[in-house]
């Protein structure tokens, strides 16, 4: 009969966990500085959407109430009640970050890692609220908003990706944003 050590085993658990802390604090700044080197890069070469949206207060209010009630009071993450932790930030820094303008050289490698890294771990990967907090310094909030609103991924037309409550509210109701009923927006949201 094998006889197993406890110190061995108590001291295996400790080395092991010790690892997985440390793999996942590498992780942590060695994406924290690629997120910093490449905010700018990746901000200024997204391909905008050329639908600036101009929607009224109360459908505003409407779609933060829905997507993001703590908006304009967090700091791109946000684990109060409720709101769980995708906000309406961390939803730009997906699209700006991972699935925007294609870098080249190191960045686009460590692009194409993080890209991987995601889709693996979708439900819940940190790195996505680290580029969010980091987007929430270098956008304001109301560009941040603009955004969203010109980018929001609103399903899909004949295998073609509706981007943007315009050009949702184009494919959906077949009429200009600016036209669309409250029940509509609603409808949107």
């Amino acid at each position: 009969m094998i006889k197993f050590n406890p110190n061995i085993i108590y001291r295996f658990i400790k080395i092991f966990l010790f690892l997985i802390f440390f793999a996942c604090a590498l992780y942590a700044v060695i994406l924290g500085l690629w997120v910093r080197a490449s905010a700018s890069d990746l901000i200024e070469l997204y391909p905008r959407n050329p639908n600036v949206v101009e929607l009224p207060n109360d459908y505003v209010k409407m779609i933060l109430k829905v997507e993001d009630p703590t908006f304009y009071e967090h700091i791109g993450v946000d684990i109060s009640i409720g709101q769980g932790m995708t906000t309406l930030t961390s939803v730009v820094a997906k699209d700006i970050f991972l699935f925007g303008a294609k870098l080249k050289g190191f960045k686009g490698a460590m692009q194409i890692f993080y890209r991987g890294v995601f889709t693996i771990c979708q439900k819940r990967d940190l790195g996505l609220d680290l580029m969010a907090l980091i987007l929430n310094q270098h956008l304001s909030k109301n560009e941040q908003l603009e955004f969203f609103l010109a980018n929001v991924y609103m399903g899909s037309n004949k295998r073609v990706q509706i981007r943007g409550l315009e050009q949702a509210s184009a494919i959906y109701f077949s009429k200009p944003l600016a036209a669309i009923s409250r029940p509509e927006m609603i409808t949107l949201i």
